[in-house]
């Protein structure tokens, strides 16, 4: 991290760290072994000593990343509230990839389980494996494969969102278009258990790639932990979405528990029979991505699966939105009342 002379080395520490956290570092005197021991001290202060007002002044000031137009340009997108937080991920990278996966240590494959590619990267899963670039081709004009292809990922999303033309006479421009296209059949499911008799119910929704509503579902299931209450509800889901025949879905959870279960490489061996069922439906002819999202983006899937009961044990199908959920549906597809920050 340091040069002989003492002096920090940039180049080092640029391919260890993030490019907006290299300036910070070099604002900070390198180390030196001359120097007293290090100590404990309250950056926000000149005295160096905690106080009240100066971390809530700094929970207010703007974080270390550099504000980029981009995320202006994500969050202005005339689409659903669902789609824009989507791009959000995609361009952090926090998406759930099989690199991803081995980076953080939860499994030694970065293949793609579709098309074998030895490096499951986010720009594979959106735009590159066989399958996903079949149906680009599909769609985008020839003259612009070199670019629409060959682009990064940042640039290919920019790009993307900032293109004006429309697909036909009577669309909406691509911008529009194009979140929806990456966004896919979206499963959201959430579960709860009462007191004190702890039984559980379930609840989830299927949804267009414009946030529009296909169908809903509720079911009681016993007796059962949260834990196996959120694991239900993704079975059952699932099971309901290959039963309309979808071939892409994307599965989110606000249990980031049941989420790691289920993405553990382990997973088709798991204690629990329930994981392992889930880990059996990935061997369908169909694309699964399981995504861990917040409450706030999850409150559908929470209000079906608070329903009353009608006393047994059987699944509701709601291929209406009940109207006691309709205003939840509303708030999300226009967006909940927080602000992201960049």
């Amino acid at each position: 991290m340091l040069h002989a002379d003492g002096n920090w080395n940039v180049s080092r520490l640029s391919e260890l760290l993030d490019q907006a956290v290299v300036p910070h570092v070099l604002g900070v005197l390198s180390p030196s072994f001359d120097d007293v021991r290090d100590r404990v001290a309250w950056r926000l202060t000149p005295t160096g000593a905690f106080t009240v007002a100066s971390a809530y002044e700094g929970f207010l000031s703007p974080s270390w990343d550099v504000c980029d137009p981009k995320w202006s340009s994500i969050w202005s997108l005339p689409v659903a509230q669902r789609a824009r937080m989507f791009l959000w991920l995609v361009l952090r990278q926090r998406l759930m990839t099989n690199v991803e996966r081995v980076r953080r240590g939860l499994s030694s494959d970065p293949s793609c389980s579709s098309c074998g590619c030895y490096s499951e990267t986010i720009l594979h899963i959106l735009r590159d494996c066989p399958p996903v670039r079949s149906f680009w081709k599909s769609i985008i004009p020839q003259v612009e494969h070199e670019c629409f292809f060959g682009a990064s990922l940042d640039h290919w999303v920019a790009m993307n969102i900032k293109t004006s033309r429309a697909l036909g006479p009577s669309t909406p421009p691509w911008s529009c278009f194009f979140p929806s296209f990456l966004w896919q059949v979206c499963l959201n499911t959430d579960a709860s258990v009462s007191l004190p008799d702890h039984l559980g119910s379930l609840g989830g929704v299927l949804r267009g790639s414009s946030g529009d509503w296909l169908r809903g579902y509720r079911q009681s299931v016993g007796v059962v932990s949260p834990l196996n209450a959120e694991l239900w509800s993704i079975l059952v889901g699932l099971q309901l979405a290959f039963s309309m025949g979808f071939s892409r879905v994307q599965v989110q959870s606000d249990s980031s528990v049941a989420i790691r279960l289920i993405l553990d490489p382990m997973a088709a061996n798991s204690f629990s029979s329930l994981v392992r069922r889930i880990s059996s439906l990935q061997n369908l002819p169909w694309s699964l991505r399981f995504l861990w999202v917040p409450r706030e983006m999850n409150m559908v899937a929470d209000g079906l699966s608070k329903l009353p009961s009608l006393n047994d044990f059987h699944l509701q199908i709601f291929d209406n939105i009940p109207e006691s959920i309709r205003p939840l549906l509303v708030r999300d597809r226009e967006g909940p009342p927080y602000r992201h920050r960049c």
